[in-house]
């Protein structure tokens, strides 16, 4: 990413989430991948090497339809000085959505992508449509359960 293009998504970042995130400490990689969107890349080390790469670093989150969706770990960063779009659920709540459940919520906030917090713990994000948390966390990251859900 260029240091133009980089400075736009830290502003949208920040708007968006009411965060101080400051990328100085990090560079970023961007792979573009036509249906699921740009999924940005940060790392904190040396310069991209000049050979072709599938990924460096860790996935930060991707940008589709215009709009900036975390991934955990990005949420974890972002979430540290975050204001703004941040869903505080309990800890039955935390184990649902880390389980791979859809939770309810009881009040009315705009759709969209939130940062999902159980205490001081970032759990990861989920998208907001109408009363509802949609579970976003990739089946490979959830965990789970002994027993089934009645």
């Amino acid at each position: 990413m260029t240091g133009e293009e980089v400075l736009e998504l830290v502003r949208k970042i920040n708007l968006e989430f009411g965060s101080d995130f400051n990328p100085a400490e990090f560079k970023f990689f961007i792979k573009d991948e036509k249906k699921k969107g740009k999924k940005i890349f940060i790392y904190s080390g040396e310069e991209i090497p000049k050979i072709p790469i599938e990924w460096i670093g860790f996935h930060f989150g991707t940008i589709h339809d215009d709009k900036f969706i975390p991934s955990i770990e990005g949420a974890q960063i972002i979430g540290r000085t975050a204001t703004m779009r941040i869903l505080d659920i309990d800890k039955k709540e935390a184990i649902d959505v880390m389980s791979g459940f859809d939770i309810g919520v009881t009040e009315e906030k705009p759709a969209g992508c939130y940062i999902l917090k159980s205490g001081e713990d970032i759990i990861g994000v989920g998208k907001l449509e109408g009363k509802k948390i949609i579970n976003i966390i990739p089946k490979s990251r959830r965990i789970s359960r002994q027993f089934r859900r009645i």
